[in-house]
Formats: C-alpha cells, sequence, structure tokens
C-alpha cells in the first residue's frame, strides 16, 4: 500500500517539474495545465486512502469515505483525460454520460 501512494506521487512531481522546468519540446497549454491539475486534485486522496490501509488505521478496507473518494476521483480524472487528450468530440461526450 506505502508503494501505492508513493507511485501517485510521481506523476504529481513528474508534471510539477516539467512545468516548473519544461524540457525541449514541452508545452505548455491548456490541455497539459488540466491533466497536471487533475493529476494534484487526485493525489491527497489516493495517498491518504493507501496511506491509512497501510497503517492499518481503516476498520473496514473496502467500505469507508477514503476509498469513495479516491474511486470517485479515479473516474473524474478518466472523464477530464478523455475530454482533454480526444480530438473527437463525440468520444468524450459518451464517456461523460
Amino acid at each position: 500500500e506505502v508503494c501505492n501512494a508513493v507511485s501517485m506521487l510521481v506523476p504529481s512531481l513528474v508534471g510539477l517539474c516539467c512545468w516548473t522546468y519544461p524540457p525541449e519540446g514541452f508545452s505548455r497549454g491548456p490541455r497539459t495545465a488540466g491533466l497536471l491539475l487533475a493529476v494534484l486534485v487526485h493525489a491527497p486522496f489516493s495517498l491518504v486512502y493507501h496511506f491509512l490501509l497501510a497503517c492499518r488505521a481503516l476498520e473496514d478496507a473496502i467500505d469507508n469515505w477514503s476509498r469513495i473518494l479516491d474511486q470517485v476521483f479515479i473516474h473524474i480524472n478518466c472523464i477530464i483525460f478523455t475530454w482533454l487528450l480526444s480530438t473527437n468530440i463525440l468520444y468524450p461526450v459518451i464517456w461523460t454520460l
């Protein structure tokens, strides 16, 4: 579970580093900003859930608020990523519904 939590830190840190010190060919556009924002918003909920599991601090590992919030933000990120990465308008609309 600690590895799961750390795995959420890596994309956040890489995204922040690329945004702060952009490598050659990196574009700071609205899509890039949206992807970074989505990852950064989801990260705290995922970190809390996985650290609570690692510490065995949850009474029920499946039925709890931290897991629900983690999964909600996973689904929200999937929708955001679909809108930002797709050039076809129909595909994200279908996924949003």
